[in-house]
């Protein structure tokens, strides 16, 4: 689990959400949890699963009231985003140059860009206001929209361009990048 969310698997609050992600993508346990670099998960499926589990992330936002936990689920979007665009910025985009749209590439990055900065806005808000609230939605607008492209046309370029087993090293790196990043994220607190 803590491949997929960052937390342990028997963190209380997450594990609400750990269930209802591994519940939307059909992913079995054993296949979550596995860590090594041969786990048959190429770069698509670790990228949709991230996808999933923010998208579980902004329905818990949405069906609460109470501004704490509104607080608790938007810190953990806020780590995860964060780590997940630094880690395609890092690894995924790169790895496309040349067998991807240019343009393509550049309006991922800049949806990317805009999305860091309504990050850093909503964490200054109060959860319990509705700035907040029509804040988290816009920002769930835009990750929408850049996942609804990642999934069809940057998942067609990776298909396309690489073998199995590069996508496969892909993901490797891809997790690896996050690992670390998620690393540095918490001895920054």
């Amino acid at each position: 689990m803590r491949e997929l969310t960052g937390m342990e698997a028997d963190q209380g609050l997450w594990a609400r959400v750990q269930d209802a992600v591994a519940a939307l993508s059909g992913v079995a346990g054993s296949v979550i949890t596995q860590t090594s670099d041969k786990s048959d998960m190429n770069l698509q499926d670790v990228i949709r699963m991230d996808h999933q589990k923010v998208n579980t992330l902004f329905m818990e936002i949405e069906n609460t009231k109470d501004p704490q936990k509104r607080q608790e689920f938007f810190g953990q979007v806020y780590k995860d985003l964060m780590v997940h665009a630094l880690a395609e910025e890092e690894v995924a985009y790169p790895a496309v140059l040349g067998r991807y749209p240019e343009s393509d590439l550049k309006e991922l990055y800049d949806e990317q860009a805009e999305m860091k900065v309504l990050l850093d806005q909503i964490r200054s808000m109060s959860p319990a206001s509705d700035e907040f609230m029509n804040a988290v939605q816009r920002l769930r607008d835009i990750v929408m929209d850049h996942v609804r492209q990642e999934e069809s046309t940057y998942f067609s370029a990776i298909r396309d361009n690489f073998s199995s087993d590069e996508s496969e090293h892909l993901a490797t790196q891809f997790k690896a990048c996050k690992s670390r990043l998620q690393d540095e994220m918490a001895t920054m607190k």
